[in-house]
């Protein structure tokens, strides 16, 4: 008897432990969507077309540049330049968005985001080390890293700026694939 009860126990926690993680899933990324804003001004556009590299900076700003979408694509003493091998970024755009702060919850600023056209999960992997590196780097506190099935998340906190790295299915991908295609979005606070 008391082996059938432990039996039963192992079989009951493997689908809880599935339903918790899909719900939790689920709250992520229905509660890190952003709300666009419109610009007041036009900032940079990136190429349209795909092309192995999308040049965007030319010199990096001083540390007390204003301009978010600038800092983001050009980089500074705290910033990365935005990263560009082999990558197509969408026009940046001025918006709100919730930053996960880890136990605190999360926070809806005001900032740049900018996301890349669809890339591969490699592609989108290599982005995600990049950005990891530097915000290390650079001494970025990190408040928040989660990762699912080709998705990610992480948020860094510093001198009350914040940068979010986070990575999704592409739009249209609706049950994954081997290999699928992916979206990264890159957000500076103001």
């Amino acid at each position: 008897m008391y082996v059938i009860l432990n039996l039963m126990w192992k079989l009951l926690i493997v689908p809880l432990v599935v339903l918790v993680f899909g719900v939790s899933g689920l709250f992520l990324y229905k509660s890190f969507q952003t709300k666009q804003v419109p610009l007041p001004t036009s900032t940079t556009q990136a190429s349209k077309a795909p092309s192995p590299t999308t040049e965007v900076a030319s010199s990096p700003p001083t540390a007390s540049t204003s301009d978010p979408c600038e800092v983001l694509i050009k980089g500074n003493s705290d910033v990365p330049p935005l990263y560009e091998e082999g990558i197509t970024w969408e026009k940046t755009q001025v918006t709100e968005y919730e930053i996960p702060l880890g136990e605190e919850g999360s926070r809806k600023m005001s900032g740049c985001l900018i996301k890349t056209q669809n890339i591969t999960d490699q592609k989108g992997r290599d982005v995600r080390i990049f950005y990891s590196g530097k915000m290390a780097e650079t001494k970025w506190n990190p408040l928040t890293s989660a990762d699912g099935m080709y998705s990610s998340i992480e948020s860094y906190g510093k001198d009350s700026k914040y940068f979010v790295i986070q990575q999704n299915l592409a739009p249209g991908v609706t049950s994954p694939t081997q290999n699928p295609l992916v979206v990264i979005e890159v957000f500076y606070s103001q």
